[in-house]
């Protein structure tokens, strides 16, 4: 039998960090998804990305998190 494997896609997105606990909070809120695989911050570039199944709304999953904060 062959295993279907989940497609992944690389998503980069532009995010205003200005520290670190900005970019752990963002590890933190996206590494809660198991459809994630990995997640790389840089603050000063100020870019996130994420590798991930395809299909993904990581900007939503963000903005659910800063409404509630």
């Amino acid at each position: 039998m062959v295993e279907k494997s989940t497609p992944t896609h690389l998503y980069e997105l532009k995010v205003g960090m200005t520290c670190g606990g900005c970019s752990a909070a963002i590890e933190r809120i996206l590494g809660k998804n198991n459809q994630i695989s990995k997640i790389g911050c840089d603050v000063e570039a100020q870019q996130v990305l994420v590798e991930g199944t395809d299909g993904l709304d990581l900007c939503e999953m963000l903005k659910k998190w800063s409404e509630s904060a």
